[in-house]
């Protein structure tokens, strides 16, 4: 851990603790070629991503360390890419301690699934590229654990973001629950205009580093009057957390991308996310075509507007996601983020 440059304070919290030990990245799960973190190390983005965990402690300390060649100096690491990698880490956690304790390893298994997180920026970094987390289980009871972490610029110590995520654990595989039908017609709207070419390809980015064809976009519809803006959506593979399923984060980011564009296009503003609430309600198959994406404007004032945005397969929603934009500065906030953990 000292081969990077760190923060005199980051490096007083990694000091304080005598009992680390090497936590590989995904220890415990199946192997799967298409695990999206996996595949960000493997295509050279991310350069390393080491964590410890302390038995005596229960906690996980660590890095994320991206690729200062592969990505440009100009270009911010986005919040979406670090929640992504958080969800990752939280589930990771809850299974180390779950086999640091006998009894909790038998009665709660070691799948699951985030259902709900909850992210709000605190700080900018935009040339950070090397980041410190640490994340601890502060309470646990038989249904639920909290789990309470922060994310720095490792160089810096600004703290970036904060985020809650709510996982339900169970011991067998998720049903999805999915209706093949597709969506008609993209947007009932008189004053329905098409999305260009241009904006359908930002739609699908992932994030601005990665490469453009892992989610496909070819229909896409804005509306003034009702505030409204409606895409279709493909996914490749590649692109699945633990199991079979599409990961979480690349879920928030889809939505992120198209409450993103409707701001911009009817506020003529560059979208400065404050806050970002995800509910996934039920998990979507890698390689699925016809996913339909809403976004659209459900409050405003003189300070912020909300938009809310879902993706969906005929009446069957999947994930949810209600965005917060700034029309001011960012006023910073210093606090930890949260986790909690349901033991279904």
């Amino acid at each position: 851990m000292t081969a990077l440059i760190l923060h005199p304070a980051i490096r007083k919290r990694i000091d304080s603790y005598t009992d680390l030990v090497p936590a590989k990245l995904h220890a415990f799960w199946p192997h799967v070629e298409t695990q999206f973190v996996n595949n960000l190390l493997n295509d050279g983005y991310m350069a390393s991503h080491k964590q410890f965990f302390s038995p005596q402690q229960h906690r996980f300390v660590g890095f994320w360390h991206f690729s200062r060649d592969r990505i440009p100096a100009d270009m911010a690491i986005p919040e979406t890419a670090l929640y992504s990698l958080g969800d990752d880490m939280t589930a990771e956690l809850a299974t180390w301690i779950a086999k640091s304790r006998p009894q909790d390893n038998e009665k709660k298994g070691a799948g699951g699934f985030t259902v709900n997180l909850n992210i709000t920026k605190t700080g900018e970094s935009p040339p950070a590229r090397s980041f410190f987390f640490e994340a601890w289980m502060s309470s646990n009871t038989d249904k639920t654990a909290v789990i309470e972490a922060a994310v720095f610029d490792a160089e810096t110590n600004v703290k970036l973001i904060v985020v809650s995520f709510d996982m339900s654990i169970k011991k067998s595989g998720i049903a999805t629950g999915a209706e093949h039908t597709v969506p008609s017609p993209l947007l009932d709207a008189p004053d329905a205009e098409s999305l260009s070419k241009a904006e359908l390809a930002t739609l699908s980015r992932l994030m601005d580093f990665l490469p453009h064809n892992s989610v496909t976009t070819d229909r896409g519809a804005l509306s003034r009057s009702t505030k409204c803006l409606v895409t279709t959506l493909g996914f490749g593979p590649n692109l699945t957390g633990p199991v079979i399923y599409i990961h979480g984060g690349v879920l928030g980011t889809v939505l992120y991308n198209a409450a993103a564009m409707l701001f911009q296009l009817l506020t003529g503003k560059d979208p400065n996310a404050v806050n970002w609430d995800i509910t996934y309600k039920s998990p979507v198959p890698i390689e699925s075509i016809d996913n339909v994406i809403t976004a659209q404007v459900k409050s405003e004032s003189t300070q912020s507007v909300t938009i809310f945005s879902k993706i969906m397969r005929g009446s069957k929603v999947f994930t949810t996601l209600t965005t917060v934009f700034s029309l001011g500065k960012l006023e910073v906030e210093q606090s930890n983020y949260r986790i909690c953990i349901s033991h279904a």
